[in-house]
């Protein structure tokens, strides 16, 4: 099961040392297990990131390297990573943004694609889905993405419950009124996509076999602000990482690993016991996971255009 928020920068949460944000689902994670401090994206932008994950190519191996640049995609769906699950036995079920833009000829016809808002993401169908449907033997990937930390924030008294005049401002952000207004409604958008993890954690409880689920935590870049997003600034490239698989991940551990977001779903091939493409840039740290081995890649490559 993966949550992937959408500009959620990788300060903004108690598991890397905020004291603004209350994430205690994400708190949750990280104490029931791993908490990667050094995990990267291949772009500090929406398409290429997410073209990235789905290839496990990096943006100038797949072709998209512009934030708007879907036609210079160079793999069919059909040759996606998503489609190796689907032909390694999963069902491949989608709620709320996974990929970016127009998804013909990126996500493959046997992804289930579950309607709904992407903001204060309840995943209510998701449940009703896994509850109702025909065969239960059969393993499930699900890709779960809230969009709330993506601008335009919550705004109003009646959405945003943080004090303007409380905000901790990034460093080099000139402390203004409007700034100020700015991060109070990032801040709620934080936790609004905390509820969300919980309310995900609460359905493989209910639905999954919890013990037999790895649960994974992050977010595709950084915050929408300067020096993070658009930027190949630590704040822009770093992501949050928090996985979760109860007897096989260790509770509480941190890892100083470098693993990049190409490394994602190779990583899920590999605990599902199938073969990743030999073309692809992407490679498995199941080892780390595993407390195998406590390194992973010497060096990380990211892009921006």
């Amino acid at each position: 099961v993966a949550s992937i928020a959408d500009d959620h920068g990788v300060y903004h949460s108690t598991v890397y040392g905020s004291e603004e944000q209350k994430t205690p689902h994400m708190q949750s994670l990280a104490n029931d297990g791993m908490t990667f401090t050094r995990a990267y994206v291949a772009s500090p932008a929406c398409a290429p990131r997410r073209h990235a994950l789905i290839s496990g190519q990096l943006p100038y191996r797949n072709g998209v390297v512009g934030n708007h640049e879907h036609k210079m995609y160079k793999l069919d769906a059909s040759d996606s990573l998503i489609q190796q699950l689907l032909e390694a036995g999963y069902e491949v079920v989608f709620r709320g943004k996974v990929s970016h833009g127009k998804q013909e000829g990126v996500v493959p016809d046997g992804v289930v694609q579950l309607p709904g808002d992407n903001r204060l993401l309840d995943p209510a169908n998701v449940e009703t889905y896994l509850r109702e449907r025909e065969d239960k033997t059969r393993p499930v990937a699900l890709f779960i993405g809230p969009t709330d930390t993506h601008t335009i924030w919550p705004s109003g008294a009646a959405e945003v419950h943080f004090d303007p005049e409380d905000a901790v401002l990034p460093p080099k952000t000139f402390d203004t009124p409007e700034a100020r207004d700015l991060m109070a409604r990032y801040n709620q958008a934080v936790e609004n996509v905390d509820f969300c993890v919980g309310k995900v954690r609460e359905l493989v409880r209910r639905q999954l076999d919890e013990e037999n689920t790895l649960i994974l935590y992050t977010s595709d870049h950084g915050q929408n602000w300067p020096f993070g997003k658009w930027s190949l600034y630590e704040t822009g490239v770093r992501s949050p990482l928090i996985a979760v698989w109860p007897g096989k991940i260790a509770p509480g551990v941190k890892t100083d690993a470098m693993v990049s977001w190409i490394d994602i779903l190779p990583t899920f091939l590999d605990l599902a016991g199938a073969p990743v493409a030999e073309d692809r840039d992407g490679k498995s740290f199941k080892p780390v996971l595993l407390g195998e081995t406590d390194g992973h890649r010497e060096e990380i490559y990211t892009v921006h255009k």
